[in-house]
């Protein structure tokens, strides 16, 4: 989980595949994690941060392409399609895991990410104001690290004045620490 962090995420271009990697990699952890630990609450703070690093870009892109009268089927569509790389990656991936859970019983045949549903909802919502999603980054970081670090005066003031900035940050930070929750599996104290 940490090298991907590290290393992955910082430098893939490919934001929707950042979100789906984001998922999964806190999916496959979610056990190991316990919210009563400092460095567990960090490293869940830093995988919200990895949510919102990912879902910035895909928001701004929708943005420019986002039409406030179009269906909300219409909307699913273009997202569902958006965040598995396009219509013809979408049903070949979709095809390839019902092919799969067809031999393996272990192998669920379901394709969709997550509380997809609050996914959209989510999205939807970030798409009145794109740019906050983008200020919810710095401070998501400060917090994960007040986790680890030494207390300090600057450092939470810092985060404090960043994190009132505007209302929409907070709620966005909730907002994307709930769908993780809801996503991932991981333990509801997180949040």
């Amino acid at each position: 989980l940490g090298d991907f962090f590290r290393i992955s995420l910082p430098l893939e271009s490919d934001f929707a595949k950042n979100l789906r990697l984001t998922l999964a990699h806190v999916r496959a952890v979610k056990g190991e994690l316990d919210p009563a630990r400092p460095k567990h609450m960090a490293v869940y703070g830093y995988c919200v941060f990895a949510l919102s690093f990912s879902l910035a870009p895909i928001v701004r892109a929708f943005f420019d392409i986002f039409d406030q009268s179009q269906s909300k089927e219409t909307f699913e569509r273009l997202l569902r399609y958006y965040v598995w790389g396009g219509r013809e990656a979408y049903y070949l991936r979709r095809r390839m895991r019902e092919l799969v859970a067809n031999v393996n019983d272990q192998v669920s045949p379901e394709f969709e990410l997550g509380a997809w549903e609050e996914f959209l909802e989510m999205v939807r919502s970030f798409l009145d104001a794109p740019a906050e999603i983008f200020a919810c980054c710095n401070p998501l970081l400060g917090l994960s690290l007040r986790y680890i670090g030494k207390q300090s005066f600057q450092a939470d003031a810092k985060i404090a004045s960043e994190l009132m900035q505007s209302n929409r940050i907070r709620q966005f930070i909730f907002r994307m620490s709930s769908y993780l929750v809801a996503n991932t599996g991981i333990s509801k104290d997180f949040h």
